[in-house]
C-alpha cells in the first residue's frame, strides 16, 4: 500500500487489491462580500464607461481585457498607468475577486457584457501570477480549480466606495 498526490490527485494503491483516485485541488465556490451576502444576490451592471459594477462587493471591473503579457512587470506597468472611468487607482484583483466575478458571470445575473478567456494577472499576497479559474468536470457542481498559466491579460478592478 503507497499513498502519493499527483498534479492534485490523491492516489491510494494496495498491491494486487486497485488503486483509489480523488481529487484534492477543487475549493467550493464561498463568494460571499464582506458581510457574508449569498451568490443570490449577486449582480453585475455595465456602468456604461467600460467598467461594470459589482453587487453588493461594491467592485468595480474593467470591461475590456488588456492585451496578453509575458511577465509581471508588463502588467503591473499597465495597471499603474491605467485610467478608465475617472480613476486612477486600478489594482489587480486577487483569486477570490476573479472567483466571485466568474460566479456572477456564470449565473448570468446583470448586463455586464464581460467574458472570461484563459490566463489573467492576479495578485496573491504581495505577489503576482498569471491564471484562471475553471470549472473542473472531476468536481461536478459549482467547484472550481485555479490553473496557473505563464502569461496572461489585465483586468483591472477598484472599490467603488
Amino acid at each position: 500500500m503507497w499513498p502519493t498526490t499527483i498534479y492534485g490527485f490523491s492516489i491510494l494503491c494496495i498491491l494486487s487489491v486497485g488503486c483509489l483516485v480523488t481529487l484534492s485541488s477543487c475549493t467550493r465556490s464561498t463568494a460571499t462580500d464582506d458581510n457574508n451576502v449569498s451568490r443570490t444576490e449577486m449582480l453585475l451592471t455595465d456602468m456604461g464607461n467600460g467598467t461594470c459594477l459589482q453587487l453588493p462587493s461594491g467592485l468595480l471591473w474593467q470591461m475590456k481585457k488588456s492585451h496578453v503579457f509575458s511577465t509581471w512587470n508588463e502588467a503591473n506597468e499597465y495597471i499603474t498607468t491605467l485610467k478608465l472611468a475617472g480613476f486612477g487607482d486600478w489594482r489587480l484583483p486577487t483569486r477570490d475577486e476573479c472567483l466571485s466575478l466568474l460566479e456572477v458571470l456564470e449565473m448570468k445575473k446583470g448586463n455586464c457584457p464581460i467574458t472570461i478567456k484563459r490566463g489573467h494577472w492576479i495578485r496573491n499576497n504581495e505577489k503576482a501570477e498569471s491564471g484562471y479559474w475553471e470549472d473542473y468536470p472531476l468536481c461536478g457542481g459549482s467547484e472550481f480549480r485555479w490553473v496557473r498559466e505563464k502569461k496572461g491579460s489585465v483586468r483591472g478592478v477598484r472599490r467603488s466606495r
